[in-house]
């Protein structure tokens, strides 16, 4: 589709009226309310409303694709902006946290086109008697681009960016919904009870037959042991549509006994150790089970006043819309970020993945990326940033997915603008009954 000239003009007036969020988060440090990161709260309410906005221009250059990769990933020189609301309430009873975001990318190309996105979602939770605890959440988005695999987080222990555009991403237009709630009892100081439902759905606009949903339930009791580590035994079953084939149907059951472990660790400061495992028992079209055992391991270790380094390795079971079978997963990460100076801002990751998709059959899915991302603070509102990105991809060309496109080599240049408005800001101190 081609974008009138006033569309494009109207996206840059917006990046350059208002603002953007940083990238950059980590350990509190002498500069923790750049780019408006949560600054340490003195223990009373906290109320917030941002504007945050980034506009930017990107490079994409394909190393190696074959021959039928056709306009799926497109290339070349792009323009992109955005701008988003962020709402956030800490209190003692009610935490909840909200957005609006609205993005736009323009491709500079023969024929050009723009690509417009929108995504909003909140969730909260609510402690409504000293041992009952509720939980809601949901989100909305409207995306040009289907992300074959979840866009990564820069740094560990953030929310994962809603654009991730520079990586894997596919020219299909899709909408996606999804919302879970749940509650959560303590019987006894150790022990508790929790139960949630969830729902999801992904629709493509030029492929219904890819259309994906899921809806399930998971009941868990946990027990702590210690201060750092606890047991917990679970049930969860999801009912699964991939397509509108028969095949397509799954249930996935998960049976699980299984150990949360997060420790530092006293042989070196500033370090934690987190360990979780999970059993999932998979089951195509009420056939037989299939067994696998899963779970993670992250070490965090901090430096220096600002920095932090982390590596971690994962095995899940997990179902991605555009994928008409099961993702049997394995990956690993390694990321690093912090303050190089007091201005500028580093951060660093190098992922790779290896997928079998399906239960019977031995396709893989396989997937390597590294990006690094410098940001020069002008003020505490206003900075620039480049980043490179550089990612691999191969599926076989027999795999049943949406995306048509066995191989491809790809890497990235960005260059942008970034601020931050503070709409709001209320902290109630708690007084001193004295």
């Amino acid at each position: 589709m081609i974008i009138r000239a006033r569309a494009a003009c109207s996206a840059i007036a917006l990046s350059l009226l208002v603002p953007v969020a940083a990238a950059a988060q980590g350990r509190p440090n002498p500069f923790a309310d750049l780019f408006g990161r949560t600054p340490e709260r003195s223990g009373g309410d906290l109320t917030r409303v941002d504007f945050r906005s980034t506009a930017g221009a990107q490079l994409a250059v394909e190393r190696e694709h074959t021959a039928d990769s056709g306009d799926g990933v497109p290339d070349g020189l792009a323009a992109r902006v955005d701008g988003e609301l962020q709402l956030q309430h800490l209190g003692q009873r009610l935490q909840s946290e909200g957005h609006a975001r609205y993005a736009y990318q323009e491709f500079r190309r023969e024929p050009g086109f723009g690509a417009p996105g929108v995504d909003a979602g909140g969730q909260a939770l609510l402690k409504a008697t000293t041992k009952i605890q509720l939980e809601a959440g949901g989100q909305v988005v409207h995306g040009p681009f289907f992300h074959i695999l979840p866009a990564m987080p820069e740094a560990f222990g953030e929310v994962a960016p809603a654009g991730g555009d520079p990586f894997i991403a596919y020219l299909i237009q899709n909408d996606s919904f999804q919302g879970h709630a749940g509650i959560t009892a303590e019987f006894t100081k150790r022990s508790s009870l929790s139960f949630s439902g969830r729902y999801m759905e992904t629709r493509f606009a030029t492929s219904p037959a890819d259309n994906f949903s899921l809806r399930g339930f998971r009941g868990q009791w946990r027990r702590r042991m210690t201060r750092d580590f606890a047991v917990h035994l679970a049930y969860e079953q999801d009912e699964l549509r991939q397509g509108q084939a028969a095949d397509g149907r799954f249930t996935n059951e998960l049976f699980d006994i299984g150990i949360d472990f997060a420790k530092a660790l006293p042989i070196a400061q500033r370090t934690t150790l987190w360990l979780s495992t999970e059993t999932s028992a998979l089951r195509a079209n009420n056939g037989p089970r299939q067994f696998r055992l899963n779970g993670a391991l992250e070490l965090q270790h901090g430096f220096r006043r600002t920095w932090q380094s982390a590596i971690g390795v994962y095995r899940t079971t997990e179902f991605l819309p555009g994928f008409a079978a099961p993702l049997l997963s394995d990956r690993a990460r390694v990321g690093v970020s912090g303050f190089l100076s007091k201005r500028f801002i580093f951060h660093g990751n190098a992922f790779g993945q290896q997928s079998r998709i399906g239960l019977e059959r031995h396709d893989r899915l396989m997937t390597y990326s590294g990006d690094a991302r410098l940001t020069f603070a002008m003020t505490r509102h206003v900075g620039v940033f480049g980043q490179y990105v550089r990612y691999y991809y191969q599926l076989p060309l027999e795999a049943d997915a949406i995306v048509r496109l066995p191989k491809l080599s790809r890497q990235t240049y960005m260059i942008g603008i970034q601020t931050w408005v503070p709409v709001f800001h209320k902290e109630q101190v708690t007084r001193d009954p004295r």
